[in-house]
C-alpha cells in the first residue's frame, strides 16, 4: 500500500513538472501565458526567436484566422509578425509553431487578440501529458 502511493506521488511529481522542450519552441512554451495581450506574447515570440541557436533551430510558423470585418488570413509567415494584423481586429488566430521533430504548439488568439489557448502536440504521449498536467 505505500509502495503503491509512493509510486503514484512519483509519477504526479514528475508528470507536473512543466517539460523543458529543447529549442526556440520551448521558450515560447514557457514564456506564454492564456490571458496575455497580442502585443506581450509577440514580443515574447519574437525574443525566443532571436535566442535561438542559428542554422538547425528554425520552426515553421503559420497563422490562421479571421478579422473582425471577415476577412480571412492562413498562411506561412516570418517570425516578426509583420502581416498578422493588429491586436483591435483579430476576431480570432491560431498561430502553430512546428519544429523539427515533430512537435506542434499551438497558440489560439481570442478577440482583441488576447492568447485564449495554448496547446502542445507531440509524437511522444509522455510529454504531451507532462505539459497537460503542467498547466
Amino acid at each position: 500500500m505505500v509502495t503503491a502511493l509512493a509510486m503514484i506521488a512519483a509519477v504526479g511529481i514528475l508528470g507536473s513538472r512543466r517539460p523543458e522542450l529543447p529549442g526556440s519552441l520551448g521558450v515560447v512554451c514557457a514564456e506564454l501565458r492564456v490571458g496575455m495581450s497580442q502585443e506581450e506574447a509577440v514580443a515574447r515570440i519574437r525574443a525566443a526567436y532571436l535566442s535561438r541557436e542559428r542554422g538547425w533551430d528554425n520552426p515553421r510558423l503559420y497563422a490562421d484566422g479571421r478579422t473582425h470585418d471577415g476577412r480571412k488570413f492562413g498562411h506561412y509567415f516570418d517570425w516578426d509578425f509583420t502581416d498578422f494584423p493588429p491586436a483591435d481586429q483579430v476576431a480570432w488566430a491560431e498561430v502553430d509553431f512546428d519544429d523539427d521533430d515533430s512537435r506542434d504548439l499551438i497558440v489560439t488568439f481570442g478577440p482583441g487578440g488576447v492568447v485564449s489557448g495554448i496547446h502542445f502536440r507531440s509524437d511522444s504521449i509522455w510529454e504531451e501529458w507532462r505539459f497537460a498536467l503542467a498547466r
